[in-house]
């Protein structure tokens, strides 16, 4: 109090602003914050001019102050004008500039606490311009972009986050970014970049069950954004690596298969349909409706691959020879067909029973149109063409036996495309009895 009342009593006397702040520094030592603050408003204007350390140091202890206070606003211009006072090469620069950085952030913490979100994402912002070294500053860039996220403020939140991946690679919150950008990326619609960045979150995941529901959002996503060549390569990543849980690997595997459908690569194509296959194969027990659906559609699209191959081969001389040719063809296209079949699903069931007639009817007509040997006599040719309908009546037996399996499934009541099919080979091929069927609400009734 002494000292006070000397530099109240004597403020002309050049020792008094010395004297004064002796008292001043005392109450900052006691946390009389509002006393501080008010002690050195009156230093920095004391008249004459004090010597300008002494203004410095009450800039920075009123700084402090006020950051005690809360008043991060006073706080900042308090710093930033005893910054203003200081020799370059003081020591104390950069800590100041740091209470400075600190004084930024404290004001946008407080803006994002009242719900002023773009206020908050300003100063966040402004500590990077305010104090570019601070070590406040990659935190502070990802808060605003945190703020900005919460705020589903897509746009500006993936350009902050941008920008502090390049800035700032080795931050101790990098690994964090992706998640927030695929995020980002996925509500602004932007399906191929949120799929590059589940892709870093695969490479980032801590147990195989993050990974796996990583990879395969990132497989559909490249999908969503029609970009052929990372979706195949992140669904086959995905098959390769995950053959459970198995109603997901079916359904990456039959994506596989429909991917390279459209690339026209029908060798990749059919590894994925038997892989399908082979799942529901190896643990029928296990397969859900869908799985069989899918194994049944896999199995269906390889055994019309193979009836077209079987219907390619036409039957020229030396006869023995075609034949074979045929009837190997015919026996892998009715195997894969009869293994259609087994799953069980009524659609590709009737599929199945109609191709499996129309291959076997199929080469009783081929053979009766085959080519005929030259030089025959009439004598020898009527006999070529007896031994000829003698072996392709079996056939057509045959035909005519299967398709009548085929339509009975209408007394089931499934009467589709194939059931229909089926009816009309058997109007060609028994005309006497088929032509004179009704049929009365999608049911074929035999008229006996």
């Amino acid at each position: 109090m002494n000292r006070l009342r000397f530099a109240n009593a004597f403020p002309d006397d050049p020792r008094a602003p010395a004297v004064y702040y002796i008292a001043l520094q005392r109450e900052f030592d006691q946390n009389n914050w509002e006393e501080t603050v008010n002690m050195a408003a009156r230093l920095v204007t004391w008249q004459p001019a004090p010597p300008s350390d002494l203004t410095t140091e009450a800039l920075l202890l009123s700084g402090h102050s006020l950051s005690e206070l809360a008043r991060y606003a006073e706080a900042e211009q308090a710093y930033r004008d005893a910054l203003a006072t200081m020799a370059e090469n003081d020591e104390r620069r950069g800590s100041v500039r740091e209470n400075l950085a600190a004084a930024v952030y404290r004001q946008a913490e407080q803006l994002a606490d009242a719900g002023n979100v773009e206020a908050a994402v300003s100063e966040f912002l402004r500590v990077g311009s305010a104090v570019p070294e601070s070590v406040l500053r990659a935190n502070a860039e990802y808060d605003a972009a945190s703020l900005l996220i919460t705020a589903n403020l897509w746009d500006q939140a993936i350009s902050v986050l941008t920008s502090f991946r390049r800035a700032f690679p080795d931050h101790e919150l990098i690994d964090t970014v992706p998640a927030k950008l695929a995020l980002a990326y996925r509500e602004t619609e932007q399906w191929e970049r949120a799929a590059d960045e589940l892709q870093q979150m695969v490479a980032l995941a801590t147990t195989p069950e993050e990974r796996r529901e990583n990879l395969l959002i990132a497989a559909e996503l490249y999908d969503q954004a029609g970009n052929r060549e990372k979706a195949i390569d992140t669904w086959r990543d995905y098959a390769n690596s995950h053959p459970e849980p198995a109603d997901v690997y079916m359904e990456a595997a039959n994506r596989l298969s429909e991917l390279y459908q459209e690339e026209g690569d029908t060798e990749r194509r059919d590894y994925w349909l038997r892989k399908q296959m082979e799942t529901v194969d190896d643990a029928p027990e296990a397969a859900d409706d869908r799985m069989r659906y899918l194994a049944a559609s896999a199995s269906a699209t390889l055994a019309r691959e193979a009836l077209a191959r079987y219907d390619s081969i036409r039957l020229t001389l030396p006869l023995n020879e075609s034949m074979t040719a045929k009837t190997d063809a015919l026996e892998r296209a009715v195997n894969a067909y009869q293994k259609t079949a087994s799953y069980g699903l009524s659609s590709f069931s009737t599929e199945a029973g109609y191709q499996i007639a129309h291959i076997y009817g199929r080469l009783g007509a081929d053979l009766m149109d085959s080519e005929r040997p030259t030089g025959l006599s009439e004598l020898e040719l009527a006999q070529y063409e007896l031994l000829l309908e003698e072996q392709a009546y079996p056939f057509e037996d045959n035909a005519i036996d299967i398709h009548e399996q085929n339509i009975r499934r209408a007394r089931e009541g499934i009467f589709d495309e194939w059931v229909r099919r089926s009816y009309e080979a058997l109007k060609v091929l028994l005309p006497g009895r088929y032509r004179k069927e009704e049929v009365t609400s999608g049911v074929v009734y035999e008229l006996d």
